[in-house]
């Protein structure tokens, strides 16, 4: 009998976050009970919106922006501790969170940030859930640091992209993991034509002359060029290759019993314009992850069947030999 309790845990990913959205729909959808619900970085905003209970609301603002409307919302600054000052994308998720602590909230939550300074993981299970999710998703060079009293906070997913150690584990329920940065090819889903002829107008229009007064840091398109390499693309490159590390590490250390596995080459870090279709990704990689369960689970049964048969056998051959003896 297969467990409908899950505790879901919501990696880190940039705008492939969007993902996880499509992965709850389908949970929900199949009438399954999430029990709580950890992440990090963009997992902890999702998960944190989810537990607000503003899921739906998001989805739907989410999926109306376009890319004009993604750029307008980032407040670019020459600051060295991030391109993005973030207070006008944050003011905008205010709308989404609501004003609780993380304690009260309608479902277990727990987020993780990092400590710069003292080099260690900072896991919020009770307070402000604004600055909890504030702190987790400071992608370093991306979006500025949070500072909580003393402390430099930053990306949750620079020491524990999958944080599967927030919670403990309740018997019998399933985890699962939706892990943004897998290691696998990309399908494309099919997405609106109009959608996107208006999305290149705008790049084309305003965005590229952006880039170019940003050319020593924006990278070019040749991706596996290294010498056309911008300053950023080479940090969040070794960046990505230092979570993937994590990642694997996490996994094969828990092994949870679902892993729904989005690829890294969906999407640029910041291309959340693209959410509608980020979010059937979600869906369909989740009813991969999940059927492959299924399948998994009752080929388990089966077999724990058969040896139960097989020892009642044993048993009763045995039986039957000492009678005769």
């Amino acid at each position: 009998m297969i467990s409908r309790n899950i505790s879901l845990v919501l990696s880190s990913g940039g705008a492939r976050g969007m993902a996880h959205i499509g992965a709850i729909q389908e949970i929900l959808a199949l009438g399954l009970n999430i029990r709580n619900v950890s992440g990090s970085s963009v997992g902890a905003l999702v998960g944190g919106i989810l537990a607000s209970g503003q899921l739906q609301a998001f989805s739907e603002w989410m999926c109306q922006l376009e890319k004009i409307d993604v750029f307008r919302l980032m407040d670019f600054t020459f600051s060295a501790q991030g391109f993005i000052k973030g207070d006008k994308v944050f003011n905008e998720l205010r709308n989404f969170l609501s004003n609780k602590a993380i304690e009260d909230l309608r479902l277990p939550f727990a987020a993780v940030a990092t400590d710069l300074l003292r080099k260690t993981p900072v896991i919020f299970r009770e307070g402000d859930l604004f600055q909890a999710i504030r702190a987790s998703v400071a992608i370093p060079t991306v979006l500025q640091p949070a500072k909580i009293g003393e402390r430099l906070l930053l990306d949750g997913g620079i020491l524990s992209p999958i944080p599967l150690n927030l919670f403990h584990p309740i018997p019998g329920d399933i985890t699962v993991v939706v892990n943004l940065n897998a290691n696998i090819p990309y399908q494309a889903v099919k997405i609106d034509e109009e959608q996107v002829r208006r999305s290149e107008y705008v790049h084309n229009k305003i965005i590229i002359p952006f880039k170019e007064r940003w050319r020593n840091y924006f990278p070019e398109n040749e991706k596996n060029n290294s010498a056309k390499m911008g300053f950023f693309d080479l940090i969040n490159r070794s960046y990505d290759l230092t979570q993937d590390q994590l990642s694997d590490y996490m996994l094969r250390t828990h092994r949870p019993e679902v892993v729904v596995q989005v690829s890294r080459e969906t999407c640029g870090t910041l291309e959340f314009h693209r959410a509608h279709e980020l979010i059937e990704v979600g869906r369909h990689a989740f009813r991969t992850a999940w059927q492959d369960y299924e399948r998994r689970a009752k080929l388990g049964e089966e077999s724990r069947e058969s040896t139960a048969l097989s020892k009642e056998v044993r048993h009763k051959v045995k039986k039957h030999k000492q009678l005769n003896n």
